[in-house]
């Protein structure tokens, strides 16, 4: 095996707290749609469903407000609306993990590191500065700028094409076990799960850490 030269990372749940994010925008949306004609105790009901449907991210945008108008009867807008509104507006509610920079300025030190991020190219730019990354990064790879998203292996092996690496030395570090640790596999990267529900698991052959500061005494 050789020796790990590399650490690629996902972003969202990884190094920021994307469900933070999505939660306050979600809030935001349906507490704008229901102030006058439900109760606190009511929204908080519905933004709890849509971040069900939400599914972390992993559901499409279009379905997830499709089904909010459907569920609470919005005849006012459409899900076109609320899709422009979420892309528009959730690189602003960006909140970086407390550790993630420390983490990221200490692994400098010894590895080559990059991203690989699914999302909106404006919104994943957006939530980059505010994590403030950039230094510590040689690539930044956003999903709707390349027009490949992850699991697909094209967009693994232009990370590795771009850095000048071989998959059998880079790390793929990521939440989402179907777009980051299934897709890093099969490139035959080292995946590391990032995960902080102890309930969830998996039988994939993958190391895990719970927040993003465990990567230092895993390595």
């Amino acid at each position: 095996m050789k020796q790990i030269t590399t650490i690629l990372f996902d972003m969202d749940n990884t190094l920021i707290d994307r469900q933070l994010a999505a939660r306050a925008l979600m809030h935001h949306i349906v507490n704008t749609d229901f102030a006058t004609t439900k109760s606190q105790e009511e929204i908080e009901a519905i933004v709890d469903r849509m971040m069900v449907l939400d599914d972390e991210g992993a559901t499409p945008k279009d379905i997830v407000f499709s089904q909010y108008i459907e569920e609470y009867g919005i005849k006012e807008n459409t899900w076109e609306h609320y899709n422009h509104l979420w892309w528009e507006h959730l690189g602003e509610y960006t909140t970086p993990y407390p550790k993630a920079i420390e983490v990221l300025k200490t692994l400098k030190q010894k590895y080559r590191l990059g991203m690989i991020t699914n999302g909106n190219g404006k919104t994943q730019r957006v939530k980059i500065a505010k994590l403030g990354c950039e230094p510590y990064m040689e690539i930044m790879l956003v999903s709707g700028e390349e027009g490949i998203h992850k699991p697909d292996a094209r967009i693994f092996q232009k990370a590795l094409d771009l850095m000048g690496v071989s998959a059998e030395e880079t790390i793929f570090v990521g939440d989402s076990l179907k777009f980051d640790i299934e897709g890093s596999i099969a490139v035959k990267m080292t995946p590391i799960w990032i995960h902080p529900d102890p309930y969830k698991t998996t039988d994939l052959p993958v190391k895990r850490i719970y927040k993003i500061e465990d990567l230092l005494e895993l390595l």
